[in-house]
């Protein structure tokens, strides 16, 4: 969970900036059209299999800590795009907050989009980082005062399984735990959320594994997040006891990819291309 009531303000001060690099162009593909379902506002859907980190789309975390449960500070530096993959990093280093008010002795690293989205199929191709304590997270998420978040969670201590979790209006607690086909750690998984009005639907590799129909269900319009980070005050008994031994962990991200409700197979190999699939 973004338990982002320790850093809200910050992200906004921050989401100004610029991270420079080459733009990507998506290739789609002719789809059908469907009918659209009532909600947040439409946008766009994308497609990225990071051969570059596009500035355009995504903001880089950068100086500062989601506050004292957090046992890291967000840095540029753990980012790195190489050979069409996104690897995030933990490392054991010492680091002050941008500010000077915090200093944590590890970095860790964490992207978001610069737009919101709203009802759709949010897809990631992925492999988490093991060890207790730790966090390798896919999710999305309106910031404060609303509240809204959709998450896939991999908790380092287990990495047989995932947190399928929501949040609404601050309210949280609807968590789900999620068996994943082979340890999270050890291979690239597909990890996808279907998201419409009144219901949640997970998947792991094409499969659904959880689904959610209430009125409680997010209806705001959130960004796309990646992050990976360690545990620090009040976080033992949810991510495990924090491992100080730990010196570096990385989180893989292959590709993401955002599908609108109302269209359908916008890349190739999304779970929406299924003849199986019964979204919308």
């Amino acid at each position: 969970m973004r338990r982002s009531t320790f850093g809200a303000a910050l992200t906004t001060i921050f989401t100004a900036a610029f991270f420079t690099a080459a733009f990507f162009t998506a290739a789609f593909f002719t789809a059908p059209t469907f009918s659209a379902v009532a909600g947040p506002a439409a946008a766009d859907g994308f497609f990225d299999d990071f051969d570059s980190l596009d500035g355009k789309r995504w903001f880089v975390s950068d100086g500062w800590t989601n506050g004292a449960h957090q046992n890291c500070i967000w840095t540029r530096s753990g980012l790195d795009v190489a050979d069409g993959r996104l690897t995030l990093t933990l490392k054991r280093e010492e680091t002050a907050a941008g500010d000077g008010k915090a200093t944590r002795p590890y970095r860790c690293a964490e992207i978001q989009t610069r737009e919101a989205y709203g009802y759709g199929l949010y897809e990631a191709r992925m492999k988490a980082a093991k060890g207790s304590g730790l966090n390798s997270a896919f999710f999305t998420y309106t910031g404060d005062p609303a509240h809204d978040e959709i998450d896939v969670e991999i908790l380092g201590r287990d990495t047989a399984r995932f947190d399928a979790n929501y949040y609404s209006d601050g309210k949280g607690e609807n968590q789900e735990k999620v068996a994943v086909p082979r340890p999270a750690d050890e291979a690239l998984i597909d990890y996808a959320f279907e998201w419409t009005e009144g219901r949640l639907r997970w998947y792991v590799n094409g499969a659904l594994m959880r689904e959610v129909r209430r009125a409680d269900v997010p209806d705001a319009e959130q960004k796309v997040y990646f992050s990976l980070w360690n545990g620090a005050k009040g976080m033992s008994g949810w991510l495990g006891p924090k491992d100080d031994t730990i010196e570096e962990r990385t989180m893989v991200v292959d590709r993401v990819g955002f599908t609108p409700v109302g269209e359908r197979c916008l890349f190739e190999g999304s779970l929406s291309c299924s003849a199986g699939w019964t979204g919308w």
